[in-house]
């Protein structure tokens, strides 16, 4: 359980997206139906509302499918979560600035 998070943010690294507009915060996970869902199991688990959170596919024959989350608070949370135990240098450089851009808009 204790590296569940970390595991979780090299698979977000590889196959996920963070992406930021002017005011605007979202972060995407493409994967198998069972890994999304464990995914929401481990952010339900540790205080994140987002229980009977649905995945959907781009295509209906994909055999892959994305879990999105959007808005500030939201996606802070799952990535203040994610990097809560990772040394500066671990994370990508360029998902890890918006999250500390995200988090210097929320402290101020």
């Amino acid at each position: 359980d204790e590296y569940k998070s970390s595991w979780i943010l090299g698979y977000f690294d590889g196959d996920g997206s963070l992406y930021r507009t002017d005011s605007y915060y979202s972060l995407k996970f493409i994967g198998t139906d069972s890994l999304l869902d464990w995914f929401i199991e481990f952010f339900v688990k540790n205080g994140i509302d987002c229980a009977g959170k649905p995945h959907n596919k781009r295509h209906k024959d994909d055999a892959v499918s994305y879990l999105s989350f959007g808005g500030v608070r939201k996606v802070y949370d799952i990535m203040s979560l994610l990097y809560q135990s990772v040394p500066d240098s671990v994370p990508m450089e360029r998902k890890y600035t918006i999250y500390k851009e995200l988090k210097s808009r929320l402290v101020e």
